[in-house]
Protein backbone atom coordinates (compact mmCIF):
# COMPACT_ATOMS: atom_id res chain seq x y z
CA UNK A 1 0.00 0.00 0.00
CA UNK A 2 2.88 2.34 0.84
CA UNK A 3 4.54 1.85 -2.54
CA UNK A 4 1.28 2.39 -4.39
CA UNK A 5 0.67 5.69 -2.60
CA UNK A 6 4.18 6.93 -3.35
CA UNK A 7 3.89 5.94 -7.02
CA UNK A 8 0.48 7.62 -7.28
CA UNK A 9 1.92 10.82 -5.82
CA UNK A 10 4.75 10.74 -8.36
CA UNK A 11 2.29 10.34 -11.24
CA UNK A 12 0.27 13.31 -9.96
CA UNK A 13 3.44 15.40 -9.90
CA UNK A 14 4.23 14.55 -13.51
CA UNK A 15 0.69 15.44 -14.55
CA UNK A 16 0.96 18.82 -12.84
CA UNK A 17 4.27 19.60 -14.53
CA UNK A 18 3.34 18.40 -18.02
CA UNK A 19 2.92 21.22 -20.58
CA UNK A 20 -0.66 21.92 -21.74
CA UNK A 21 -1.12 21.86 -25.53
CA UNK A 22 -3.36 24.41 -27.28
CA UNK A 23 -3.86 25.81 -30.79
CA UNK A 24 -4.40 29.20 -32.40
CA UNK A 25 -5.88 29.52 -35.91
CA UNK A 26 -5.19 32.18 -38.52
CA UNK A 27 -7.09 32.52 -41.82
CA UNK A 28 -4.34 34.13 -43.87
CA UNK A 29 -6.06 34.76 -47.21
CA UNK A 30 -9.12 33.70 -49.19
CA UNK A 31 -9.71 34.27 -52.93
CA UNK A 32 -13.00 33.59 -54.72
CA UNK A 33 -14.27 33.53 -58.31
CA UNK A 34 -14.13 36.81 -60.23
CA UNK A 35 -16.74 37.25 -61.60
CA UNK A 36 -19.35 34.79 -60.20
CA UNK A 37 -20.22 31.99 -62.57
CA UNK A 38 -16.58 31.16 -63.29
CA UNK A 39 -13.78 29.08 -61.83
CA UNK A 40 -11.18 31.70 -62.69
CA UNK A 41 -9.85 32.74 -59.29
CA UNK A 42 -8.34 35.85 -60.79
CA UNK A 43 -7.66 37.59 -64.08
CA UNK A 44 -4.69 35.29 -64.58
CA UNK A 45 -3.84 31.94 -63.03
CA UNK A 46 -2.28 30.63 -60.93
CA UNK A 47 -3.08 33.04 -58.13
CA UNK A 48 -0.89 33.41 -55.06
CA UNK A 49 -2.01 33.11 -51.44
CA UNK A 50 0.31 34.36 -48.73
CA UNK A 51 0.63 34.70 -44.98
CA UNK A 52 2.87 37.16 -43.15
CA UNK A 53 2.79 37.49 -39.37
CA UNK A 54 5.04 40.12 -37.80
CA UNK A 55 4.83 38.88 -34.21
CA UNK A 56 4.04 35.31 -33.21
CA UNK A 57 3.99 36.45 -29.57
CA UNK A 58 0.62 38.10 -30.18
CA UNK A 59 -0.93 34.72 -31.03
CA UNK A 60 -0.21 32.92 -27.75
CA UNK A 61 -0.46 33.68 -24.03
CA UNK A 62 2.54 35.31 -22.38
CA UNK A 63 5.06 32.70 -21.26
CA UNK A 64 3.91 29.94 -23.63
CA UNK A 65 5.94 28.69 -26.59
CA UNK A 66 5.01 27.58 -30.12
CA UNK A 67 5.62 23.86 -30.59
CA UNK A 68 4.60 23.50 -34.23
CA UNK A 69 2.82 24.97 -37.25
CA UNK A 70 0.22 23.31 -39.49
CA UNK A 71 -0.18 24.70 -43.02
CA UNK A 72 -3.68 23.99 -44.40
CA UNK A 73 -4.86 24.50 -48.00
CA UNK A 74 -8.61 24.57 -48.64
CA UNK A 75 -10.75 24.78 -51.78
CA UNK A 76 -14.49 24.61 -52.37
CA UNK A 77 -17.12 25.19 -55.08
CA UNK A 78 -20.85 25.87 -55.22
CA UNK A 79 -23.45 25.76 -58.00
CA UNK A 80 -22.43 23.04 -60.51
CA UNK A 81 -23.58 23.55 -64.10
CA UNK A 82 -24.94 20.00 -64.25
CA UNK A 83 -24.52 16.36 -63.30
CA UNK A 84 -20.91 15.33 -63.86
CA UNK A 85 -19.43 18.82 -63.46
CA UNK A 86 -15.89 18.38 -62.18
CA UNK A 87 -13.40 21.00 -60.97
CA UNK A 88 -9.73 20.64 -60.16
CA UNK A 89 -7.33 22.76 -58.12
CA UNK A 90 -3.56 22.48 -58.55
CA UNK A 91 -1.57 23.78 -55.56
CA UNK A 92 2.11 24.43 -56.32
CA UNK A 93 5.17 26.26 -54.99
CA UNK A 94 4.39 25.99 -51.27
CA UNK A 95 7.06 27.93 -49.36
CA UNK A 96 7.15 28.03 -45.56
CA UNK A 97 9.61 30.25 -43.72
CA UNK A 98 11.65 30.58 -46.91
CA UNK A 99 11.86 26.80 -47.40
CA UNK A 100 10.23 25.33 -50.56
CA UNK A 101 8.10 22.23 -49.86
CA UNK A 102 8.66 19.60 -52.54
CA UNK A 103 5.56 18.23 -54.27
CA UNK A 104 2.18 19.29 -55.66
CA UNK A 105 -1.31 19.23 -54.16
CA UNK A 106 -4.13 18.26 -56.57
CA UNK A 107 -7.75 18.39 -55.32
CA UNK A 108 -10.99 17.69 -57.22
CA UNK A 109 -14.73 18.09 -56.65
CA UNK A 110 -17.37 16.36 -58.78
CA UNK A 111 -21.15 16.85 -58.93
CA UNK A 112 -23.03 13.55 -59.09
CA UNK A 113 -26.50 14.96 -58.37
CA UNK A 114 -26.30 18.26 -60.23
CA UNK A 115 -27.38 20.40 -57.24
CA UNK A 116 -24.15 20.51 -55.25
CA UNK A 117 -20.54 19.42 -55.52
CA UNK A 118 -19.46 16.32 -53.61
CA UNK A 119 -16.76 16.32 -50.96
CA UNK A 120 -13.27 17.36 -51.98
CA UNK A 121 -11.00 14.49 -53.02
CA UNK A 122 -7.19 14.44 -52.94
CA UNK A 123 -5.35 13.12 -55.99
CA UNK A 124 -1.85 13.94 -54.79
CA UNK A 125 -0.80 15.69 -51.60
CA UNK A 126 2.17 17.38 -49.96
CA UNK A 127 1.35 15.53 -46.74
CA UNK A 128 -1.82 13.51 -46.13
CA UNK A 129 -4.19 15.51 -43.97
CA UNK A 130 -7.83 15.97 -43.00
CA UNK A 131 -10.06 16.14 -46.08
CA UNK A 132 -8.49 18.61 -48.50
CA UNK A 133 -6.54 20.43 -45.81
CA UNK A 134 -3.05 18.89 -45.97
CA UNK A 135 -0.61 19.59 -43.19
CA UNK A 136 3.10 20.38 -43.21
CA UNK A 137 4.54 20.57 -39.69
CA UNK A 138 7.37 22.92 -38.75
CA UNK A 139 8.86 22.94 -35.28
CA UNK A 140 9.42 25.90 -33.00
CA UNK A 141 13.15 26.11 -33.63
CA UNK A 142 12.30 27.34 -37.13
CA UNK A 143 10.37 30.25 -35.62
CA UNK A 144 13.04 31.75 -33.37
CA UNK A 145 12.84 35.09 -35.17
CA UNK A 146 9.31 35.67 -33.86
CA UNK A 147 7.89 36.15 -37.36
CA UNK A 148 6.22 33.77 -39.81
CA UNK A 149 5.75 33.71 -43.60
CA UNK A 150 4.16 31.25 -46.03
CA UNK A 151 2.98 31.36 -49.65
CA UNK A 152 1.46 29.02 -52.22
CA UNK A 153 0.12 29.17 -55.79
CA UNK A 154 -3.15 27.60 -56.95
CA UNK A 155 -4.96 27.28 -60.29
CA UNK A 156 -8.56 26.12 -60.83
CA UNK A 157 -9.88 24.41 -63.95
CA UNK A 158 -12.91 22.54 -65.35
CA UNK A 159 -12.20 18.87 -66.11
CA UNK A 160 -15.39 17.38 -67.58
CA UNK A 161 -17.43 18.31 -70.64
CA UNK A 162 -20.52 18.91 -68.48
CA UNK A 163 -19.47 22.43 -67.56
CA UNK A 164 -18.06 23.88 -64.39
CA UNK A 165 -20.30 26.17 -62.31
CA UNK A 166 -23.58 27.81 -63.28
CA UNK A 167 -24.13 31.56 -63.61
CA UNK A 168 -24.62 31.90 -59.85
CA UNK A 169 -21.89 29.45 -58.85
CA UNK A 170 -18.31 30.08 -57.77
CA UNK A 171 -15.22 28.52 -56.30
CA UNK A 172 -12.82 29.67 -53.63
CA UNK A 173 -9.45 28.82 -52.11
CA UNK A 174 -8.00 29.58 -48.69
CA UNK A 175 -4.63 29.43 -46.94
CA UNK A 176 -5.00 28.72 -43.23
CA UNK A 177 -2.36 28.29 -40.52
CA UNK A 178 -2.68 26.57 -37.17
CA UNK A 179 -0.10 27.40 -34.50
CA UNK A 180 0.27 24.74 -31.81
CA UNK A 181 1.56 26.05 -28.50
CA UNK A 182 2.25 24.71 -25.01
CA UNK A 183 2.75 26.09 -21.55
CA UNK A 184 6.31 26.34 -20.31
CA UNK A 185 7.16 23.87 -17.54
CA UNK A 186 8.52 25.31 -14.26
CA UNK A 187 12.27 25.86 -13.76
CA UNK A 188 14.30 22.80 -12.60
CA UNK A 189 14.59 24.15 -9.05
CA UNK A 190 10.85 24.75 -8.87
CA UNK A 191 10.15 21.29 -10.27
CA UNK A 192 12.42 19.77 -7.63
CA UNK A 193 10.68 21.59 -4.79
CA UNK A 194 7.24 20.58 -6.03
CA UNK A 195 8.38 17.00 -6.51
CA UNK A 196 9.89 16.80 -3.04
CA UNK A 197 6.75 18.28 -1.50
CA UNK A 198 4.47 15.82 -3.29
CA UNK A 199 6.75 12.91 -2.48
CA UNK A 200 6.79 13.98 1.15
CA UNK A 201 3.01 14.01 1.20
CA UNK A 202 3.01 10.52 -0.22
CA UNK A 203 5.44 9.20 2.38
CA UNK A 204 3.56 10.98 5.19
CA UNK A 205 0.29 9.49 3.99
CA UNK A 206 1.79 6.00 3.80
CA UNK A 207 3.07 6.27 7.40
CA UNK A 208 -0.36 7.28 8.61
CA UNK A 209 -1.86 4.27 6.85
CA UNK A 210 0.73 1.95 8.41
CA UNK A 211 -0.24 3.04 11.94
CA UNK A 212 -3.85 1.95 11.49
Amino acid sequence: MKKCLVVLTGIMALMLLAPMANASYINCQTIGSTPPGTVALGVTQPVSLSCSIASLATLIPTGDYISGVDIQLFNDAQGPAGVGSELQWNWTNLVVEGTPIVGTQVNTETSTAGATFDACAITTAYVAGDGCGPTQLHYAENLSSGTFTASVNVAASVLSGDGGVDTGGNDSVRLKVQFDYSSIAPEPATRSLIGIALLGLGVFGSKKLSRR
